[in-house]
């Protein structure tokens, strides 16, 4: 039983009673059991519902589990998840783009990503397979780009995309930018 968890409950079901959203206060089992948390674990607040999110640490990993109401989980991610990973990764910027490549079977691509992905390891590159136009294969890429500043997650994502293109090109693909 998680004491924190259990009087932001009480304190839920009291507001409610007050506000005459329920009939009266009372503290159930099954309000009780909102309360009931896994060891070691921290109770995250709900600032619109009852059940608390919960916050365990486990060696070098942070996990959070949120209920599954989704203005609920909405509100704590933004209340409480967003803020920890800002604070954990800093001020960074995200770049993405996408190109949409014809003529080249995904088995074709993969060496001209992973030559790029060779020289940008810290660019996240990912392709995805859409089926094929007529005969053609056609295919979806991904780049993600994330830097401690805009203008370079954009500079980066252009030097990686226009390699990409020239690669596509010189292996006999089409492509267009998505």
């Amino acid at each position: 039983m998680n004491q924190e968890a259990l009087k932001h409950i009480e304190a839920k079901y009291k507001e409610l009673a007050a506000r005459g959203l329920i009939a009266k206060y009372e503290l159930t089992p099954a309000r009780v059991k909102m309360a009931t948390l896994p060891s070691k674990s921290i109770a995250v607040r709900n600032p619109i519902g009852t059940a608390p999110a919960v916050l365990i640490h486990h060696k070098a990993s942070t996990i959070f589990c949120l209920p599954g109401v989704p203005v609920e989980l909405k509100a704590i991610f933004e209340e409480s998840v967003a803020p920890f990973i800002k604070q954990l990764i800093g001020n960074l910027f995200v770049a993405e783009g996408r190109l949409e490549v014809k003529s080249l079977p995904e088995s074709s691509l993969a060496p001209l990503l992973d030559k790029v992905v060779n020289r940008h390891p810290t660019v996240y590159v990912k392709s995805h397979p859409r089926g094929f136009e007529g005969s053609e294969p056609r295919l979806e890429i991904y780049v993600s780009v994330t830097k401690p500043s805009k203008a370079d997650a954009e500079a980066v994502r252009e030097e990686v995309i226009s390699e990409l293109a020239a690669d596509i090109i010189k292996a006999g693909g089409r492509f267009r930018r998505m």
